[in-house]
């Protein structure tokens, strides 16, 4: 199944947009995050982005921890257990979705 967009990118105003992505996790998690293209959620660049607190399963818990900015074309997710400790290498998080909040032009 895709990932769902439940909302495509909307003109917030100044050439701001908005939009909403369910992200799905790595087969193979990578220690230190996973590295997702502004283009994930239809922006050329970000300026904000806000993870839900916890997966759709409750198990983990994604973090942004690159800091999105104006220019900026990426961020980096950290995906933790909900115990809090980061997700170990190679774990696969194919079967987690997480839904995500982006603001960027």
């Amino acid at each position: 199944m895709p990932a769902m967009m439940p909302i495509q990118p909307q003109m917030l105003g100044a050439g701001c947009q908005l939009a909403v992505q369910d992200i799905k996790g790595p087969a193979s998690y990578t220690t230190g995050g996973v590295k997702y293209s502004a283009q994930t959620w239809g922006l050329m660049q970000l300026i904000f982005l806000e993870c839900a607190d916890f997966s759709q399963s409750g198990n983990y818990s994604p973090h942004a921890v690159s800091i999105p900015g104006p220019g900026k074309t990426s961020v980096t997710i950290k995906w933790y257990t909900a115990a809090g400790a980061e997700v170990t290498n190679a774990t696969n998080l194919s079967a987690e979705t997480c839904r995500v909040l982006a603001l960027g032009m």
